[in-house]
Parts: C-alpha cells; sequence; structure tokens
C-alpha cells in the first residue's frame, strides 16, 4: 500500500511519498534514528508534489482553516490532483497520513480519502519538517524562515484580535493587570496622605507641602506605625 504524507508548511502544501520504509523499519524509534541522516531519510521520504500559496494572506487563510480541522477549496483541488483516484466502492491501495486528525476527518468525509495520524506519521513529518529546505530546490537560504516568521506574526495577531472569550490571552491580562494595580496604589497612597495630614501633626503637615508623590508620603507609616494609638502617643511625646 502506498503512503503519503501531507505537510502544511509557512510556504505551502507539500505532498510527500514515503517508500521502502523496510529500510529504515516501521517503528517510532527506528524513523527517529534515521531522521537526522538525511541521505537515508532521502531515499525513503520523496516529494511527490508542491503547492505554494499566493500571498501571506492566502497563507494565513489557510493555516487558520487548518488549525480549526477544516479543508480549503486549494487543499482538496492539491489532494485530489495529485494522489490516485478514488473509485466508488474499492478500498484504496494508499494512504495519506497527517499530524491533526480532525482535518483528517474532513478530508476523508468529503474526499473518501484513507487518512491516518500517528507516531509513526508524526516521526515522518518531523522529519519531513527537519530537511524540507532541502526537498524545494527553487528555495533560497533563509526564505523558509522569514515565511514562517512573517505567518507566525500574522496568525498570532489575528488570534489576539478575534478572539472574543480572551481567555487565552495572557499577555493583554497581564497588562490590564499591572494598570489596575498602578490605579489601586495611587488610589490608596492619596487616602492615605489625606488620612496623615487630617491628624494636623505638624510633621505630616510639613511632610505634605514638602512630598509631591502620594505613594512617599506612606514612608513615615512604616516608622511610627499606622495606629491610631501610635499616632496619638507621637503627639503626646512631641507637646510634652
Amino acid at each position: 500500500m502506498a503512503l503519503y504524507r501531507l505537510y502544511e508548511s509557512a510556504s505551502g502544501y507539500a505532498l510527500l511519498h514515503a517508500h521502502g520504509l523496510d529500510e529504515i523499519g516501521q517503528n517510532t524509534e527506528a524513523v527517529w534514528n534515521s531522521i537526522t541522516d538525511l541521505n537515508r531519510f532521502g531515499k525513503v521520504v520523496q516529494l511527490t508534489a508542491f503547492h505554494p500559496f499566493e500571498s501571506a494572506l492566502d497563507a494565513l487563510n489557510q493555516c487558520n482553516a487548518v488549525s480549526e480541522g477544516v479543508m480549503t477549496d486549494e487543499l482538496r483541488s492539491f489532494l485530489e490532483l495529485n494522489l490516485p483516484k478514488v473509485k466508488g466502492d474499492k478500498k484504496p491501495k494508499f494512504k495519506l497520513g497527517l499530524v491533526d486528525t480532525k482535518i483528517g476527518s474532513h478530508i476523508h468525509e468529503v474526499t473518501k480519502i484513507p487518512c491516518e495520524s500517528g507516531d509513526f506519521v508524526h516521526e515522518l513529518l518531523r522529519g519531513v519538517r527537519l530537511h524540507f529546505s532541502k526537498f524545494l530546490k527553487d528555495l533560497k537560504p533563509g526564505d523558509l524562515e522569514k515565511a514562517q516568521l512573517g505567518l507566525g506574526h500574522s496568525y498570532s495577531r489575528a488570534k489576539v484580535k478575534f478572539n472574543v472569550n480572551r481567555v487565552d490571552n495572557m499577555v493583554i491580562q497581564a497588562i490590564l493587570l499591572l494598570d489596575t494595580l498602578n490605579k489601586d496604589v495611587n488610589s490608596f497612597s492619596m487616602r492615605v496622605r489625606h488620612v496623615l495630614v487630617l491628624h494636623k501633626h505638624f510633621m505630616f503637615l510639613k511632610l505634605a507641602s514638602v512630598v509631591r508623590k502620594s505613594i512617599t508620603m506612606t514612608t513615615p507609616l512604616g516608622i511610627f506605625g499606622s495606629t491610631e494609638s501610635n499616632l496619638l502617643a507621637l503627639k503626646s511625646n512631641t507637646c510634652s
């Protein structure tokens, strides 16, 4: 049975044919040991077809669809054009390996293409990811990294912008928390300043005219204490 692998890269869809698996073994450990050797891995996995994305916006739309487990029209046309035809009720003589089982279910539901996923498929695609720039001869050094960086930024911005629940936006929550803490600190320090000045003690009145920052006025509390008894004792000792 022919084994194909679908790899969704930042620059386009790639379809690879895995053959001669007996040379590396059909278990996860054997595949992992062969990944680092490009000559050995290249004899087993070969590029069959590649569909580049038309633009950065197209790459973002395809990435969003894949992350949601939806097969786009471009992906369907790419698979139907390059994979063997599925004829009626006959059992297909090939399988398509994917990382995400969700999109695999959608592909099988729409096109009847048999899909599989598992540790063995993941290890093969991990090797493809490692040596992907070697499979595409037309890529210049650094092109794939630029595409990955641009798509990563666009995908992150889109997720932050359109996520109405904001459950996983830790950065936004942290910024809001810092703003709230700053407002609370300023509010409480102004209240402390106001309370200290209300005691009409000479020291606090003098400090109020010299110290402009409300938060700095809280320092005497650490020296003299914050209870009313300590303030009264300080006042009696000063007057005596």
